[in-house]
Formats: structure tokens, C-alpha cells, sequence
């Protein structure tokens, strides 16, 4: 159900005022929600109780693993910086190196919990997967049960909108499902949006889900 802001606030004042003295479990898919109204915060993704903790130790252990770009385009580079990381040493030797780096700018800024949420849930989302290899030895992550799978980072002159497969699927012994085949590259229909564009650093990426109807 959507609520207008006002109505919003007035409903967060009441569960506010209703929790005093009492625990109240409170299930929500807004991540400003969970942050204003509770004490405590669990993230449930495929089923699973990933992590439970006060918002602000959530927001600063669940970062992203790797230092790589979260975000990119012509003007800026974004990253997520592990919490493990020293974040003073690191951005005192990034300023040094500013002109070798050609940076004009750095801004630091908070994990927010809406990203927490979201790197949850891709993690859940990379246990729902199979590997598949192209005879570009390219390994694509295939969301399961997928047929057609776009691959990030394909686009060309000759395909702008990029290349993808076609996957077949079984069932093995226990009932699971596993890939079965897969077809060549074929490049991506015009009636389908543009993928996220990626500039590829290993030979693995994860497969985007496309319907070509």
C-alpha cells in the first residue's frame, strides 16, 4: 500500500508512540522506513536472515568487498570502500597522488542502508546462479532458469546494444535445475532497454535477464 507523505508520518508517529515499553516486529521493503522506526534492523533476502544488527553497524560492515567502481560514467568514478579498510590512510594517499591519478575532485560520503539492502540482496541473488562458458571464454553468471541472458560489456559499433545467449535448462539427479546448453552470441533486439554498461575486469560477469518479445 502507498501512502502520501503526510499519511506516511502520521502512521511512523503512531508506531512510535506504540512501541514505547514493547518490542513490535515491523516488516518493511523501504529502507528509510526501517532506518527511522527501528532500534534494531534483520535484512531477509531469498527466504534467509542475512543480517541483523543496529542500523549504523549495518551500514559499516556490509559494504561491498572489493574496492571497484559501483558506479561510472565520462565524469565521475564511485567506490565502496571496505570497512576493514583504513579510510584516512586511504584517502591521505589518494590526495597525494591526485594529479598522477588526474582526480579533480574527492568526496567522501556514508554507505546508506538502501545500499546495504541492495548488496544483500545481489549477494542472495549470486547464490541463484550458474556458470556458463562462451567460446570468448567469457564465464556469464546466469540468473537460474533464464533463457535469454544479456551479456554486460558486449557493446560494439556493430552490436550497440550488445550480444546475448540462449540457455537451455535441466533437471539433474536431485531435481535441481542445471544448464544443459547454450547458443551463440546473438546480438540483443532493438525493442530491449540498454543494458548497464560495464567496463569489464575479469572474464566473469553477471547475465542480465532479457525478454525479447
Amino acid at each position: 500500500m502507498s501512502l502520501d507523505p503526510i499519511t506516511k508520518e502520521h502512521v511512523w508517529h503512531i508506531i512510535e508512540d506504540a512501541k514505547k515499553g514493547r518490542a513490535i516486529v515491523l516488516t518493511t521493503h523501504s529502507a528509510e522506513e526501517a532506518h527511522i522506526l527501528s532500534d534494531c534492523i534483520g535484512i531477509l533476502a531469498k527466504g534467509r536472515l542475512r543480517c541483523i544488527g543496529l542500523p549504523k553497524r549495518l551500514t559499516s560492515r556490509f559494504v561491498y568487498l572489493d574496492v571497484v567502481p559501483k558506479e561510472e560514467n565520462k565524469a565521475f568514478l564511485a567506490f565502496n570502500i571496505p570497512h576493514d579498510r583504513e579510510a584516512s590512510k586511504f584517502f591521505g594517499e589518494l590526495e597525494e597522488r591526485q594529479t598522477e591519478f588526474g582526480i579533480a575532485d574527492i568526496e567522501p560520503g556514508l554507505t546508506s542502508l538502501e545500499e546495504v539492502f541492495m548488496n544483500i540482496a545481489k549477494k542472495a541473488e549470486l547464490e541463484s546462479m550458474e556458470s556458463l562458458t562462451l567460446s570468448s571464454c567469457i564465464v556469464v553468471q546466469a540468473p537460474l532458469g533464464a533463457r535469454f541472458v544479456g551479456i554486460p560489456g558486449r557493446e560494439s559499433a556493430e552490436n550497440p546494444r550488445g550480444l546475448m545467449v540462449d540457455v537451455e535448462w535441466e533437471q539433474d539427479d536431485t531435481g535441481l535445475l542445471c544448464i544443459s546448453g547454450h547458443s551463440v552470441e546473438t546480438p540483443v533486439p532493438p525493442s530491449i532497454p540498454q543494458m548497464p554498461s560495464l567496463r569489464r575486469r575479469s572474464r566473469t560477469v553477471q547475465g542480465v535477464v532479457i525478454d525479447p518479445k
